[in-house]
């Protein structure tokens, strides 16, 4: 069964079939508001001081963008597009590339290559949009712009087009066969969906054949052991010495804080790796490298689920889809009855059956016994788990200083000031920092001065988000409400019963209720107890994260999968922490129990410490009151000495 093919009427291309989202639902006459009017009507500016959540800190929001280019990237188009055509051949396509013919298989297929200058499309060079002429050429045939028009009189922007190609859609059969049927545009995912660390370790072999020493399973690394160099990369170089950094995940050079956190683990494999080598000296190149990145994607499905995903969805969604990562014993068979019990086969099944996913692919069967879909759905990658978005504020602390937030973008100099030590004070800032609310207000320095270059031409991040989900024909907020079995919205005056404030906002940019985009409803709504998101993209998210726990054969906690933990080896996995790992990597002497919450707050997940005192008030301790793992639970007596 493929996973991917799903109802046309699920998912709203003007026309049918690959055109942007463009008009009203209600009347196919009436154009949808530009995404900057909405993006300036909903998503108005932040306080560039305040609005921020009492318990949580900036690591919050830095780590959910960390993750998320773990599991997923769409590519969108760039410079020249490279292969026009493809034919079968025996399981082979061949792609006439517009230089020379080549033979690839399937899965190389699936990914975009790159184009031969790399550089972004310069899709508002040449086009002047307007009140009466919104939407570019490219959108009705199938091109790769679908800029954003800029209303006049706006509060930033002195120009009405704003840059925006369109997501690279996966070949279709029609792409092939001009006389195959038609099918609804589908985008990819550049990586891999599982919780794999491949951010770290890249999800195709010439990236991680770049980042390896071949020696001793370790990363290459600088002689200030920071990320090596990227000399294809376009970042900021601003100072002498700049350069840009080489990662798993080619977005590494975005922002300062996202750099720290890819340093920071990058430096944890490679501290795995000595103790994995001192503890078997047998153990050649190949074999410690595979098992310390075995080591760090566990760590990374537990940290997600144990500490950062409960503050993310509250306890209530946590257990209704069955998201807690308990004890040793969790995978035991009283564990799996509870879940039998808990979530039904029908909850399960209701999303592969209604969202489309990003990548095209076999259902694959967990070792609980249900059929999963594991792939990245459309709405969560380009609306539900953008929600961090709007909780990045507009302040950083580095030291005794703070740098705004626009300033950083693409700029390693941060991170690379004082032979690396801006990597310290950045981890100390965002453990310290507090983070913004999940609600329908952006900082500006990500809705009027994202990606600002030297001649003030800038972005905004709300319009984009709007504009990208109806360039991937998702539906209206009211249609993800009936999917959540959610209360939906027939009028503006129905909103109003219930919250006028949100109904007035919405009411000045849509014309109908039933219009609503998807990223503007869902932020707008008021945050489920305990947790920092409504119940729209509560629901989605929680569908996602819950099919990447359950079809995992890989798991971490999976009793039986190919290549399971030994319990002890998972009791070590299990009390590995963010601040521990700070402490090891980032020069540290003393870190908060649990780095996303502030000090003084109550955490969600209480700490075993290894005094044997559970905290659950977040402190200030030691770094050496923190758990460490213990190694010796991977020694492996049988190694062979290396031929």
């Amino acid at each position: 069964m493929n996973w991917y093919i799903t109802s046309a009427k699920n998912f709203i291309y003007y026309k049918g079939y690959d055109v942007p989202r463009l008009t009203s639902k209600s009347d196919p006459r009436r154009l949808l508001p530009s995404a900057r009017m909405v993006s300036r009507n909903v998503h108005e500016p932040s306080a560039i001081k305040g609005h921020n959540l009492p318990e949580l800190t900036n690591l919050v929001q830095v780590w959910g963008q960390f993750f998320a280019h773990d599991i997923s990237g769409t590519p969108a188009h760039k410079g020249v597009a490279v292969y026009d055509y493809c034919v079968v051949y025996g399981g082979e396509f061949s792609m006439a590339n517009t230089r020379s013919e080549s033979s690839v298989r399937l899965l190389d297929w699936l990914y975009p290559r790159e184009t031969p200058d790399g550089r972004d499309l310069k899709c508002c060079d040449g086009v002047f949009l307007t009140e009466n002429q919104q939407i570019h050429r490219d959108a009705f045939n199938g091109g790769r712009c679908n800029p954003i028009y800029i209303p006049p009189m706006d509060r930033h922007f002195t120009y009405s087009c704003m840059n925006l190609a369109r997501s690279m859609a996966a070949k279709r059969a029609r792409d092939c066969d001009k006389n195959a049927p038609r099918e609804l545009r589908e985008q990819m995912n550049m990586l891999t969906a599982w919780i794999d660390a491949s951010h770290i370790y890249g999800s195709k072999m010439k990236k991680a054949d770049q980042l390896r020493v071949y020696r001793k399973g370790l990363l290459r690394v600088t002689a200030e052991n920071l990320l090596p160099e990227d000399r294809n990369s376009t970042c900021v170089k601003e100072d002498p010495g700049d350069y840009c950094f080489l990662a798993g995940e080619k977005r590494v050079n975005e922002h300062a804080a996202l750099m720290a956190l890819h340093i920071v683990f990058h430096r944890f494999h490679n501290r795995l790796a000595l103790k994995m080598s001192q503890m078997n000296p047998r153990w050649t190149d190949e074999t410690i490298y595979q098992e310390v990145r075995r080591i760090m994607g566990a760590i990374m499905q537990h940290l997600t689920y144990h500490d950062w995903l409960p503050t993310v969805l509250g306890p209530s969604i946590m257990r209704q889809y069955g998201l807690n990562v308990l004890g040793p014993s969790s995978f035991g068979p009283t564990y799996w009855r509870y879940i039998r019990c808990e979530v039904q086969i029908s909850r399960l099944l209701e999303q592969w059956l209604y969202g489309r996913s990003f990548s095209r692919t076999v259902a694959v069967t967990s070792f609980v016994g249900y059929k999963m879909n594991p792939t990245i759905t459309n709405v969560f990658a380009t609306a539900a788990f953008r929600f961090g978005h709007t909780m990045i504020p507009s302040l950083f602390t580095m030291g005794d200083n703070q740098v705004r937030l626009f300033t950083m973008f693409n700029r390693p100099k941060f991170i690379l000031r004082d032979r690396g030590k801006g990597l310290k004070q950045m981890c100390s800032g965002i453990i310290n920092d507090p983070v913004h609310h999940s609600d329908r207000f952006m900082s500006p320095d990500l809705s009027d001065r994202l990606f600002e270059d030297k001649n003030n031409v800038s972005m905004d991040l709300a319009s984009l988000n709007i504009q990208r989900a109806r360039d991937h024909g998702l539906p209206p907020y009211n249609d993800y409400r009936k999917y959540c079995n959610l209360p939906v919205y027939e009028t503006f005056d129905e909103m109003y019963e219930s919250e006028p404030e949100r109904a007035e906002i919405f009411r000045r940019v849509y014309d109908d209720v039933k219009d609503i985009d998807i990223f503007a409803g869902g932020l707008s709504e008021k945050p489920l107890s305990g947790a920092v998101v409504g119940p729209t993209f509560a629901c989605l998210i929680a569908k996602q994260f819950q099919a990447l726990k359950f079809a995992d054969r890989y798991w971490y906690e999976s009793p039986d999968g190919p290549g399971s933990f030994k319990q002890d080896q998972l009791a070590e996995i299990r009390k590995m922490t963010l601040g521990r790992i700070m402490c090891m990597t980032a020069e540290m002497r003393n870190v908060p129990v649990n780095p996303l919450y502030k000090a003084g707050s109550f955490m969600s997940r209480g700490v075993l410490m290894p005094n044997g005192v559970f905290v659950t008030q977040n402190r200030y301790v030691a770094c050496g009151d923190l758990p460490d793992l213990d190694y010796t639970k991977w020694y492996d007596p049988g190694a062979q000495i290396s031929g």
